[in-house]
Order: structure tokens, then sequence, then C-alpha cells
């Protein structure tokens, strides 16, 4: 869920870990707005522009934290994924949690080629997408509703490490061994 005034999309940078129930600067919502309903049926979602603020009732699971990671994007081996390496929803694309918070996942890549990827959080597809959005001009991963994907340009063949630190929004890839 996101809110919008007069089509107003124009976002801001935030990330996960906001107070649940608060917008930022009242709309749009920087961030996809992530819950899971308790029973099925209509909901009424009512936003208060006045003072920041929304309910949703009957009452809903506010997901704010980012608890697991996966890494999409079009690599060789997420090639059987049946989305040529997007499905998020695929366990394949499972990072592996080094401490709170940092996550790793080591990939074979071919130098000379140009791999575009993205994170998702909490294996809810694309409902939380991390990438570092390219217009906000800071080289941290946000959650911006659904930019681009990144790049990354691998310099020769090798097993590759994509880390990637929710907390602060740091990440990097980096080369674990030559092959």
């Amino acid at each position: 869920m996101n809110f919008s005034i007069d089509g107003d999309w124009a976002l801001d940078s935030i990330g996960m870990g906001g107070e649940w129930g608060r917008t930022w600067h009242s709309a749009p919502q920087a961030t996809n707005i992530v819950f899971r309903v308790k029973s099925n049926g209509p909901h009424t979602v009512t936003l208060h522009p006045t003072n920041g603020v929304f309910d949703i009732t009957p009452e809903v699971v506010p997901l704010t934290k980012i608890e697991n990671l996966q890494l999409s994007g079009d690599f060789e081996v997420y090639a059987s994924d049946g989305s040529g390496g997007w499905n998020a929803f695929d366990p394949m694309h499972d990072m592996t949690m080094e401490s709170p918070g940092i996550f790793t996942k080591d990939i074979r890549l071919t130098g000379g080629r140009a791999y575009s990827y993205k994170y998702s959080a909490n294996r809810l597809g694309w409902a939380i997408p991390l990438v570092d959005y390219p217009y906000d001009g800071y080289a941290r991963l946000a959650t911006h509703g659904n930019p681009p994907p990144m790049r990354y340009d691998c310099p020769r063949d090798g097993i590759y490490r994509f880390r990637a630190d929710t907390i602060t929004g740091a990440y990097h890839v980096e080369l674990v061994k030559h092959l």
C-alpha cells in the first residue's frame, strides 16, 4: 500500500523501520506500507493528512522489520527460477544472515558481463524491494516503491559475494574466489 496526494509521487529517502500508522511528510509515502491481513474481507484505510496518521480497520499485522533478504537478478544460476532470475519468491534467492541486518550470498559470475539485480525482503516478492535509488544522491539501499535494478559490471570469472546491510543501507559486491 502507498499514499499519493493529487497524483504526487515525489519520493523522500527513508527506509524500513518507520513508525507504523504514520506517513512520511503526511504523503506521499516513500516506502511501501506492508502488512498481513488477519481475516479476509473488506478493509478500510483512513488517511489523516493534517497529522500524517493512517489507520486500517479491521486491524492488520504491520510488517516494519526486515527478517530475511532475497537477491534476484539476471544471474545464470537463477535461470531455472521460471522468471529469468527475477522470481523473488523462489527459495534459491534467499540470502544468509551473517548477523542481525547483514545478509550475504555467493554467486558464480562471468567476467566481462553486466548484471542487473535487486534485493527484496521478507519473501514478499516486490512488496519490499531494496535498491540504491538513483535519484536521491545517496549510495545506500532504500525501499522506494519499485525502482529500476542496480548494475554490476563483472571484471572476471569468479565467485562473488553480494553483501547488504539493511540497518545502514550499505551494500557491495566483492570477489571471493577467482575461477
